[in-house]
């Protein structure tokens, strides 16, 4: 199938300062050539389950996706910061729909009870209920775009990366316009001067999916960004390398794969401290539009470790 060529990305450090950023983005989007047989495939396994119909409400698509039972059925918090929680997948509410996979790590086998289960990589989320962490083997779909989209990221991934394989987890993100879901925050500048601008605006789309390749899960645990932003202030005081060790479930210095499928384009802004001073203090930083990553429809996001 060949290399694909970025359509976005990476920007040298000379480009990404000029906006008050300081270090490079390594990340690129691509376009990788998917299979006619596999798009059918995944139509038939996942867009049909999860596409709202023309003449869809917010009621309608969130009874279809309640009965359909394709997207996890995990429980939420009715209200930020309250304790009532409530199924997502029976409410209209705004929280991105989500169903999580993972490669085996084991047969199916009978428990100390005698029910039927399966050892997998879950993918747990700090908003749901604690009882809530769900996981299934990967399908087949899911899988074989897994493989197609491996192979024509490969020569962009990190070297560690390459050498762990394919990724062994994917959660199916659903975004929907009717549930007013928000993808992120197309960034506001100052167009007179091109500073970056610390407000966000929410993006709607009517129904994008995104799949998320992680790679590679080591134990179950939750996934999260190469490093987090007390690392960055580490690193920028102390020189501290945030890549040692493995305490959460991604494998550190391994690239996320996103691959993009919908009716329009999103896009994905990312963040920076204005002052290294700042790096610790996620409230201080900023967006720009030259930051922005696009998320349009057949576009895989090799999202690197230094993202």
């Amino acid at each position: 199938m060949g290399v694909p060529s970025p359509v976005w990305g990476p920007l040298r450090g000379t480009e990404t300062k000029r906006v008050g950023a300081h270090a490079a983005v390594v990340s690129m989007v691509v376009t990788p050539t998917i299979p006619s047989a596999l798009v059918q495939h995944l139509n038939d396994e996942v867009l049909l389950k999860v596409r709202p119909h023309p003449d869809d409400t917010a009621r309608t698509l969130q009874e279809r996706i309640a009965r359909k039972s394709f997207f996890d059925d995990f429980r939420v918090l009715q209200v930020k910061g309250g304790s009532k929680y409530v199924h997502l997948n029976r409410t209209g509410m705004s929280q991105t729909r989500r169903v999580t996979f993972s490669e085996p790590l084991s047969a199916p086998y009978r428990d100390d009870d005698g029910d039927l289960v399966q050892d997998l990589l879950m993918y747990p989320h700090s908003y749901r209920h604690p009882d809530d962490n769900m996981c299934r083997p990967m399908t087949g779909a899911v899988k074989q775009l897994r493989d197609v989209l491996f192979a024509q990221a490969e020569p962009f991934l990190t070297q560690r990366c390459r050498q762990a394989g394919e990724p062994n987890s994917a959660e199916v993100m659903g975004y929907y316009g009717l549930f007013n879901s928000a993808t992120g925050a197309p960034c506001e500048f100052n167009s007179a001067t091109g500073a970056p601008s610390r407000r966000v605006q929410r993006t709607r789309t009517r129904c994008l999916l995104s799949l998320l390749l992680l790679n590679r899960c080591i134990r179950a645990g939750r996934h999260r960004d190469g490093f987090s932003a007390p690392e960055l202030d580490a690193y920028y005081r102390f020189g501290d390398n945030p890549f040692t060790t493995d305490p959460f479930c991604q494998m550190r210095n391994t690239n996320t794969l996103i691959f993009t499928m919908g009716d329009q384009a999103m896009e994905m802004p990312l963040s920076f401290p204005l002052d290294k001073c700042d790096a610790g203090n996620t409230k201080e930083y900023g967006t720009h539009p030259l930051l922005t990553i696009p998320l349009l429809n057949g576009t895989l996001l090799i999202y690197a470790p230094l993202g």
